[in-house]
């Protein structure tokens, strides 16, 4: 895969008013949802979220668009951070920030519940990162986002460098063709030593050993 996602790229994602109103996000109420505090590594709509094998660590991404700009020919706004946290009793303490700018943090909550059969997310930041406040409020009582597809992943990180290249195994030797670009996101199934068992995309997929130093760190 030698381009990363042209629908992240051109930020041609549903606006927050569509998928709300297909119910897919919502504001966080206090409803009958039972905690199920490890949770699930999955996509949960526009967020990514990877849990460690023991359920004590997460990690995750998320990035939504909203409105056009013609000049630009660009979504207008964008809601776009990394984090990172580890498990405090029934939710996970987590720090987010833009990746490349750990410097620039804000805290925040995220816990999982169960409602009606379907697993969600129920995330809160002290403090919106910038465009999230146009693109999807994460503050205050903050949103809940539904799983819409499960993973086995058990973490995630983004790409630093300019390309970073796939590998048969965790081998310079074994570099394949395909690489992914600063930016995209990676799954990860495994680390072995400074080397990633990582997957990139959804739909069409390509999977290999990526060298830890071409990441942003996880924390």
């Amino acid at each position: 895969m030698n381009s990363p996602n042209l629908l992240r790229r051109f930020g041609l994602l549903a606006s927050l008013g569509l998928f709300a109103s297909l119910g897919l996000a919502s504001r966080f109420t206090n409803t009958q949802a039972q905690l199920s505090p490890l949770g699930q590594s999955g996509e949960y709509i526009f967020m990514t979220v990877g849990i460690s094998g023991s359920g004590d660590r997460i990690t995750g991404y998320y990035e939504s668009n909203t409105g056009w700009d013609d000049n630009l020919q660009t979504s207008a706004f964008s809601c776009i951070f990394y984090f990172s946290g580890e498990r405090n009793g029934d939710r996970y303490q987590i720090t987010s920030w833009y990746p490349g700018q750990e410097q620039d943090s804000t805290a925040g909550s995220l816990s999982f519940t169960n409602q009606n059969n379907k697993q969600a997310l129920h995330l809160q930041l002290e403090e919106n990162h910038g465009g999230c406040g146009n693109a999807h409020n994460f503050e205050g009582e903050g949103s809940q986002l539904f799983l819409s597809q499960a993973g086995h992943w058990t973490s995630v990180r983004t790409v630093a460098n300019q390309r970073a290249y796939f590998h048969r195994q965790p081998s310079e030797a074994t570099q394949t063709k395909s690489y992914v670009i600063a930016g995209d996101i990676l799954k990860i199934y495994e680390t072995r030593g400074d080397w990633v068992d990582a997957e990139f995309g959804s739909d069409r997929t390509t999977r290999g050993w990526v060298k830890l130093s071409d990441l942003h760190p996880a924390s």
